[in-house]
């Protein structure tokens, strides 16, 4: 069985082959006043169903072609052989209007409607069918704001929030590497075990997505990565999905719509405002960019083909430069703000253990990971005290002659809390 052979199956690609098949036979049981199909087109989306999946597209792929020529079919008030030019205008002229989809919705319907009338004409070489070679796609304006991206902190609140879901280790070390990686949440979603191998620094993960294979890096995610592998269930399964839900008693890659709500649900909570998988890659590639790495590494690590301009996408939200300018010119100093990371590697400085970055406790030994900070400044005045008293006791050695009373130590240790050496007892 080979990987897409696999990964069908796991993602129940045949059953949802059959429920788009039963809807275009039967029509949705929810939907109301719903317009019928025609015998006709309705031998004519299966028949487009055949041709697609001989010509060796992905399941997936099959399904959206169909459910958009679907509702194409029922918009219009033809069969769809007997379209003219003017019937596909006025087709996507009702779809563009109704006010329900989307721009990227309606490019959607102007690949599907080529794609389909080639299918009907009979145009196997590439060609384009005469009804729709007119069809045009807009790029869609990306409405994404500075505002609205993640930060750290955010991240790091989401991870800590998930662990307390039903499968918490899995969607915080989920939600972790997604943000880490950078990866298309459809990428994450479809790593099998055998996909994820651990080096020296973490994880080696390697991801299929619409440009081809790749390689991503999980560092910062290492820590709970590798107890999420740990823990799941079918560990000694490489082709088991790495993010699974379980049915019929087996793993199932976690499906789109359980993945969105379970993000929407879950940053109403913590952070006030749903947000979409897809979210995390965004921000975390305009932090690549706020960051300045080249952009031939960006596109590597993100999965970007070479002549691809989605990075023009995130680069308008980087506008400091312009801002700071702008403040220049108008005679107001502009001082550099630091934004510190906090989706970081951590070490504990007692065990020297891997930690989290969302983590408030080490794992290992149990320091509190949040006053680290507190536990490093104790250890650093200890040994400062250390080094003092072992200068006192060389001066009694050298000076046997002079007296050191036990008064004159303990005036001289009272001077040191004043110092910020040691902390007061009491």
């Amino acid at each position: 069985m080979g990987v897409n052979d696999i990964k069908e199956k796991l993602y129940d690609l045949n059953v949802d082959m059959a429920r788009t098949n039963n809807l275009i036979q039967n029509g949705s049981k929810r939907a109301k006043n719903q317009t019928q199909l025609s015998e006709k087109n309705k031998q004519t989306l299966f028949s487009f169903r055949d041709w697609l999946i001989s010509r060796q597209l992905s399941l997936l792929r099959v399904k959206k072609y169909l459910l958009f020529a679907r509702t194409i079919a029922q918009t219009g008030d033809k069969d769809l052989p007997d379209y003219t030019k003017a019937d596909v205008d006025l087709v996507m002229s009702k779809i563009r209007l109704c006010g329900r989809y989307k721009l990227a919705s309606i490019n959607d319907f102007a690949t599907t409607f080529k794609v389909l009338f080639r299918f009907i004409d009979g145009l196997d070489s590439g060609e384009q069918s005469p009804r729709t070679k007119h069809l045009k796609q807009k790029k869609p304006q990306s409405s994404l704001r500075r505002e609205d991206l993640l930060t750290d902190d955010d991240v790091n609140k989401l991870i800590s929030a998930a662990s307390g879901l039903k499968d918490g280790l899995m969607y915080s070390c989920l939600f972790s590497v997604l943000y880490e990686t950078g990866c298309r949440p459809g990428e994450i979603r479809g790593i099998m075990l055998k996909d994820v191998v651990k080096n020296a620094h973490g994880y080696r993960i390697n991801v299929d997505g619409k440009t081809g294979k790749r390689v991503v890096f999980a560092i910062v995610s290492a820590p709970m990565l590798e107890k999420w592998i740990n823990a799941h269930a079918f560990r000694e399964n490489p082709e088991s999905p790495l993010f699974y839900y379980m049915t019929k008693g087996e793993a199932r890659f976690i499906t789109n719509s359980a993945f969105n709500k379970t993000i929407r649900i879950l940053s109403m909570h913590v952070l006030g405002r749903t947000i979409t998988p897809y979210l995390f890659r965004h921000s975390r590639l305009t932090q690549y960019v706020l960051k300045k790495v080249p952009e031939g590494v960006i596109r590597k690590a993100v999965g970007h083909a070479p002549q691809s301009r989605a990075l023009s996408t995130y680069t308008h939200l980087v506008d400091e430069d312009v801002e700071n300018e702008m403040l220049t010119i108008s005679g107001i100093e502009v001082s550099q703000k630091k934004v510190e990371n906090t989706f970081v590697t951590k070490t504990c400085p007692k065990c020297s253990a891997a930690i989290s970055s969302h983590e408030a406790l080490c794992s290992k030994c149990g320091a509190i990971v949040s006053e680290i900070g507190i536990i490093t400044e104790e250890m650093e005045k200890e040994k400062k005290m250390a080094q003092l008293e072992a200068r006192l006791e060389t001066i009694e050695k050298m000076f046997g002659a002079i007296e050191i009373t036990p008064e004159v130590m303990d005036s001289m240790r009272r001077k040191l809390p004043a110092a910020g050496m040691v902390k007061q007892s009491g």
